[in-house]
């Protein structure tokens, strides 16, 4: 048996194990049909007064299934990623978030950090489809953040392209989660990002753990070296938001602030 088949096997037994799915690509076509994706924020607070006052918050992708069931990303992303359909959501999620704010006045807009699914970095005709929904729907274009992953070995070829063309068309840059004790300053330094994200294996337990402590502490003084913002992610404890104020990190997230919530009150403020 071959290597696609196995994954297809298991991607087939994982949709019917867990959400009653006999045919998932049929399931995820008909949900593209019916508008069953439902975007959800996540605030993301501003820790130090340097910089706009902007609010900033992520945005996260649910399936409603029948009976208001949401069935959460880990279960449907890899089967869209496996079908191709990842471009496609990416589409959709930005055409979905620019509508659903309507219009606003000058500087009423936030900033919006959107992840790209690993498809849609081979996706050339991305970029202008952005900038075609931003113009439509006359929206300042640094309102969309797209995060790239932080990893070098998950560094797509591709990536650094769609980042120049997104940063041509004047959207911002983010750098994704970085987990461990390796601070890959690469993908920063050449996706010219605008923010750099810091993930829970170092912020989950931030105050008892001197290795995570010195390792934010040195991301956040080589960030602002290359005039890059930073954002501790899993922020679940004041003492947790105390420390990272002091080791100068710029915003947070988590549940410690806000959990995520429906799109529709974001897109009220």
């Amino acid at each position: 048996m071959s290597d696609t088949d196995t994954e297809q096997r298991y991607l087939v037994s994982l949709a019917g194990t867990i959400s009653g799915w006999d045919k998932p690509q049929e399931k995820l076509r008909k949900a593209f049909a019916e508008n069953e994706f439902i975007l959800y924020a996540q605030s993301i607070a501003r820790l130090l007064p340097a910089g706009d006052n902007k609010p900033h918050f992520e945005v996260f992708v649910r399936l409603q299934e029948e009976e208001q069931q949401l069935v959460p990303p880990g279960t449907f992303l890899p089967m869209l990623e496996y079908y191709n359909l990842g471009p496609q959501l990416d589409r959709y999620v930005v055409r979905k978030l620019l509508n659903s704010f309507g219009k606003k006045r000058p500087g009423e807009w936030g900033v919006a950090h959107l992840n790209l699914c690993s498809g849609t970095f081979a996706d050339t005709g991305f970029c202008s489809f952005v900038g075609e929904e931003l113009g439509r729907k006359q929206v300042p274009s640094d309102f969309l953040c797209f995060e790239f992953p932080g990893k070098e070995a998950a560094f797509p070829a591709s990536a650094q392209a769609l980042a120049e063309n997104f940063k041509k068309i004047g959207c911002r840059i983010s750098v994704g989660a970085m987990d461990d004790d390796s601070i890959a300053f690469k993908p920063i330094k050449e996706l010219r990002a605008d923010f750099l994200k810091i993930g829970g294996a170092l912020i989950r337990n931030l105050a008892n753990n001197q290795v995570a402590k010195a390792e934010v502490s040195t991301a956040a003084r080589a960030c602002r070296s290359f005039d890059v913002q930073t954002i501790a992610q899993y922020v679940e404890s004041a003492p947790t938001l105390t420390l990272l104020r002091k080791l100068e990190i710029d915003f947070a997230q988590g549940y410690g602030i806000s959990k995520p919530a429906p799109l529709a009150g974001a897109a009220k403020h």
